[in-house]
């Protein structure tokens, strides 16, 4: 009985070496997506998350209104999503980011503000660089209060 309990073991510790490579990544090119925000999806889900984040640090305007529409399955998993924008928004630089956000509609823009909004507010790298993300990214907050 015991022998058995242990192979069995053994084999499920096998299986979780064998295919931890095939399981989704937590980061996207150096942006964390956090646990929460990853456990809210299917692997699929997750799968096409980190896509869309991909290209949109490419300059995929489409990708970037994918995410916008992302179910964050709300509260702190929202909160995540908004840290992994807001993360993309400083990788991209104003400028860039600004070009994208022009192809958006004006509720999805609304949408985009509220998720930089906890993004910066709540997100981890805040701590070690602080943002006033009005004040360092003036021109986005306009572009997003005007809409």
């Amino acid at each position: 009985m015991r022998r058995n309990l242990i192979l069995g073991m053994a084999i499920v510790l096998i299986a979780a070496i064998a295919f931890s490579p095939l399981l989704p990544s937590r980061s996207v090119e150096d942006i964390s997506i956090n646990e929460v925000l990853f456990q809210r999806q299917s692997v699929a889900g997750n799968y096409h998350y980190r896509k869309s984040v991909r290209q949109t640090l490419r300059g995929d305007a489409e990708a970037l209104t994918i995410l916008v529409h992302a179910d964050c399955g709300g509260g702190a998993g929202c909160y995540e999503h908004g840290e992994v924008l807001a993360s993309v928004l400083i990788r991209l630089g104003e400028a860039d980011f600004i070009r994208m956000v022009g192809n958006l509609k004006k509720e999805d823009r609304v949408t985009l503000k509220s998720l930089l909004d906890v993004g910066f507010e709540y997100g981890r790298f805040t701590k070690k660089q602080p943002i006033e993300w009005e004040r360092d990214y003036p021109k986005l907050m306009y572009m997003l209060e005007k809409s």
